[in-house]
């Protein structure tokens, strides 16, 4: 692609409309070295905090992808079928696929990479969401200790 002086990608200029938060979160490039962590939830505050977080931790080295549903994922699985992906933390209430829904559609693909649900409900529990194939449950609100214990378990941050 082709820079301007002002440092735009031309092929992008020819887009009818601006790009969201969320197409730039799918064109970003990803180096080997980072860990693709995948983020689904139809709330943008929380797409966009746990986003920031990822990507600006010098701890965590993350390359965060934004999802606001399990649907939206999964399209776009499907076209990134050897896409790799280190862990996904997923909303369990959401309009566009539900977490719960999401969970064995994405164990098809990718059986062994780590899953967690996410919510603010008492609906569910941590033993529910392992009997669908999540790999744990986190509970909203959660801490930025929470969220670096998940991604980071041989290196537990202490909750203040």
């Amino acid at each position: 692609m082709k820079n301007d002086n002002n440092g735009s990608d031309s092929n992008l200029e020819n887009k009818s409309e601006p790009l969201n938060d969320f197409d730039m979160a799918h064109l970003v490039p990803v180096s080997l070295n980072k860990r693709r962590v995948i983020i689904v939830d139809d709330d943008k505050d929380i797409l966009e905090s746990l986003g920031s977080i990822l990507t600006q931790h010098p701890t965590l080295n993350c390359e965060p992808l934004l999802f606001t549903g399990g649907d939206e994922l999964m399209e776009f699985l499907h076209k990134k079928p050897n896409l790799r992906i280190d862990l996904v933390l997923s909303d369990v209430r959401m309009e566009n696929g539900d977490g719960l829904s999401l969970v064995p559609r994405f164990r098809r693909v990718f059986p062994k990479t780590p899953f967690y649900l996410m919510t603010g409900y008492s609906d569910i529990d941590e033993e529910d969401a392992k009997k669908l194939g999540a790999t744990g449950l986190i509970k909203k609100p959660f801490t930025l200790s929470k969220i670096i214990n998940t991604l980071l378990p041989s290196y537990p941050v202490k909750e203040p």
